[in-house]
């Protein structure tokens, strides 16, 4: 899980970043609200460890999971994914009363393993340092849908990429669940959950977590959504100048 923050620290970008994950405050919701465009972050260097040091300056609660890898008729060993959710987050709406146009940090994704993920293996791809943050935006009608900014690091360059829906309007946010943790049910679970509410160790949730989507904790209680692969694009890839990681 500290593969990543090892990575860009010998990039040279750790101290731009800010507090330490280990003992960072709880974010209320204003908190959390992105400050400023994509098209601001995706400028130079200094503004991408701005937007890293914006979202990792949180304390953040999930699990590690072994996924099934892709393309599932010709892979046949595993990968592992790292989902997290940000505290205070989880005292929002996510399927109303969500301000249209502003940005909501709720998530962060990742992949651990050195094998493709079986659903995010097009926005988080392996071997390439990539961590997704997930955020909740309003539609016209203040209905949450998912928003996916994603740093990557590949080919002696960093890139910055934003994933939206095709239409806001259909891929939303829907509760899955009503069990409440305040704070601590990120997981890749099946949505609607059918199954009575599991332990974070028990055997069959982990089973479940090795194929199905991301939740969130929510004000509703636990939400997914459509979000990667279905009904989900990229939008904008920006590389940033100048950018060469050290190996």
């Amino acid at each position: 899980m500290n593969s990543s923050r090892a990575f860009l620290a010998a990039a040279g970008l750790l101290l731009a970043f800010g507090p330490s994950r280990k003992s960072p405050p709880t974010a209320s919701a204003n908190a959390l609200l992105l400050p400023k465009p994509f098209e601001y972050y995706a400028r130079d260097q200094k503004t991408v460890a701005e937007f890293y040091a914006f979202v990792m300056n949180n304390k953040w609660n999930g699990h590690e999971r072994t996924r099934k890898c892709h393309p599932a008729k010709t892979c046949n060993g595993t990968t592992t994914m790292v989902i997290e959710e940000v505290r205070g987050a989880q005292n929002q709406w996510f399927t109303k009363s969500v301000p249209k146009g502003q940005r909501i940090l709720i998530g962060r994704l990742e992949n651990t393993g050195e094998l493709d993920d079986t659903l995010y293996w097009k926005e988080l791809p392996a071997g390439q340092n990539a961590q997704g943050f997930v955020f909740l935006e309003g539609n016209d009608a203040n209905q949450g849908y998912p928003v996916m900014i994603v740093i990557t690091f590949h080919d002696n360059k960093g890139y910055l990429n934003e994933y939206t829906p095709d239409d806001p309007t259909k891929s939303l946010f829907m509760p899955c669940d009503k069990t409440r943790t305040d704070g601590y049910e990120a997981d890749f679970k099946p949505c609607p959950n059918t199954r009575p509410p599991l332990a974070a160790d028990d055997a069959v949730r982990i089973a479940d977590a090795s194929f199905s989507g991301a939740w969130f904790s929510c004000q509703e209680g636990c939400c997914g959504s459509s979000f990667p692969p279905v009904r989900y694009t990229l939008r904008k890839t920006t590389a940033i100048p100048g950018f060469k990681p050290k190996r």
